[in-house]
């Protein structure tokens, strides 16, 4: 038979290595949650400025967005024509 003060040092050391393995799994879910969370407030915030810029280009607010645009436009078209002269 066990000593009851061994038993009881030994149920005091089981609980202690329960609470670590608890809070060592919790750490990893706070860890992997704050990086969705963080993923997904960039992309909140990358959605939210795309649209408020194109609303405000649709207003005529910011016109500069529409003429970057068209210039964007002409180079990608003569990049890709370029890329196909050499094929």
């Amino acid at each position: 038979m066990i000593e009851p003060e061994l038993k009881t040092q030994l149920e005091k050391i089981d609980n202690h290595l329960v609470g670590i393995f608890h809070k060592t799994e919790s750490l990893w879910r706070a860890f992997v949650r704050g990086m969705l969370q963080g993923i997904g407030s960039i992309i909140g915030i990358a959605l939210a400025i795309l649209v408020i810029g194109w609303i405000l280009n649709v207003l005529g607010i910011i016109p500069g967005i529409r003429e970057q645009a068209q210039e964007w436009q002409s180079l990608w078209k003569q990049t890709l024509e370029q890329v196909q002269k050499v094929r």
